[in-house]
């Protein structure tokens, strides 16, 4: 009886705070990172960026704790540095032209597949030392699910002293997302008004309004609103590149015939999976929960299952 007793009243006590006070559930799935730094074949890798690399996981894990994914890494123990043009590049380079290669072929990912390898139930981070260098070439992150790892620029720099995660850690979240499964929150990406408004009127027969909506919406999730994109953000409201102001919605006018519509665009600009991203300003990133669930779903029956294998009970 007095047992029933505490537990009903806890229970009460619980439902009656804020959510905010709540206790925070436990994480569904911890996962350690393994980070290569990498140089070229005559250089000497940066071993002190591992330190470095803490202080950016530490501003990610908020993205993805919500959705039941612990991010864990100790720059002591799971930090490598290895010397080598084929970890350091992207793509071989044949006469002077830089040839893209399917993985198949491509030795710089079959170099990294060989690293990843050792370690399948680690999310393994390739971290580079410049981005143009040696015997190929680097010039973006990535993260593709297609892949056993993910490729970010460097050398990182000590994170800035502002309130949420830099440009640099949302980029690394945004790859992560990738490796996870995600696609871009946008569908056809405006670069000017007249590019979105050119788009929209080439649509062949008499499509809906929101079959037109569904030409922004790039994931196809019900929760991720349609995104233009926000270079046409910035163009609309007249801001620098990589600027984000106060406006949370643009609004094109198309003339269509004799009649002129007006399509109102208002994405989710937190979202980690667009490209707003790249906007110091804004605060704390997010996922959203259909997105949630598709990482959930790549790490418990999917691409990424690997991760959970030295979890898992015989």
């Amino acid at each position: 009886m007095h047992l029933l007793f505490i537990l009903t009243f806890t229970a009460a006590l619980l439902a009656s705070l804020p959510v905010s006070a709540q206790p925070a559930p436990k994480p569904v799935h911890q996962l350690r990172i393994q980070l290569i730094i990498t140089a070229n074949d005559e250089e000497v890798p940066d071993a002190t960026q591992a330190i470095l690399f803490k202080d950016y996981v530490e501003a990610i894990r908020p993205v993805y704790s919500p959705i039941g994914v612990e991010l864990l890494f100790d720059p002591a123990t799971d930090a490598r540095a290895i010397a080598s043009n084929n970890l350091n590049n992207d793509f071989p380079v044949r006469d002077g032209q830089t040839i893209r290669l399917p993985n198949a072929e491509n030795p710089h990912h079959k170099s990294r597949q060989a690293i990843a390898d050792q370690t399948p139930n680690r999310i393994v981070v390739f971290l580079r030392n410049g981005a143009c260098c040696g015997k190929g070439f680097g010039a973006a992150n990535f993260g593709t699910i297609q892949a056993p790892y993910l490729v970010l620029m460097g050398p990182l720099q000590k994170m800035p002293p502002r309130p949420g995660p830099s440009t640099t850690a949302n980029i690394a979240a945004h790859e992560l997302g990738h490796y996870f499964g995600l696609s871009h929150t946008f569908g056809h990406y405006a670069l000017e008004p007249e590019d979105l408004v050119k788009f929209i009127q080439s649509r062949p027969g008499n499509p809906s309004d929101a079959e037109i909506y569904a030409l922004f919406d790039g994931d196809r999730l019900a929760d991720t609103p349609p995104d233009p994109g926000a270079t046409l953000f910035e163009k609309m409201h007249g801001l620098k590149p990589y600027q984000c102001g106060p406006q949370e919605t643009i609004e094109i006018a198309v003339p269509i015939g004799n009649k002129t519509k007006t399509y109102t665009f208002k994405p989710d600009r937190l979202n980690i999976m667009s490209y707003f991203f790249r906007c110091p300003q804004l605060p704390q990133r997010r996922l959203s929960t259909q997105q949630g669930k598709i990482i959930r779903d790549h790490l418990e029956k999917g691409a990424r299952r690997h991760l959970l294998a030295a979890n898992r009970k015989p």
